[in-house]
């Protein structure tokens, strides 16, 4: 077998697998954005230990300061939370 001929298998072979990755990719941020867009009715549904499952998934850093309680998301949902804050598209 040629040179150009290994070469063009091993190439053939690089982008299999990253179709591969880019269709788990998507499979994966298609997931994330389900469960984005149904937190509420998922959280209201739930039993208690589920709730502190799905509080555990979302935040980090929780903490009480002055009463208040004081959290952050976890990534990916920070990012999904920014964007809806502030959505991407045409600016006039």
């Amino acid at each position: 077998m040629s040179e150009l001929q290994t070469r063009q298998q091993e190439l053939q072979i690089q982008l299999e697998e990253y179709t591969q990755a880019d269709q788990e990719y998507h499979i994966t941020v298609s997931r994330v954005l389900d469960l984005a867009k149904r937190a509420s009715q998922i959280f209201e549904s739930s039993e208690v230990n589920e709730k502190r499952q799905i509080l555990g998934m979302l935040l980090s850093n929780c903490r009480i300061s002055e009463g208040k309680l004081l959290w952050e998301l976890k990534s990916p949902f920070d990012v999904i939370a920014s964007a809806q804050h502030h959505p991407i598209g045409l600016r006039e």
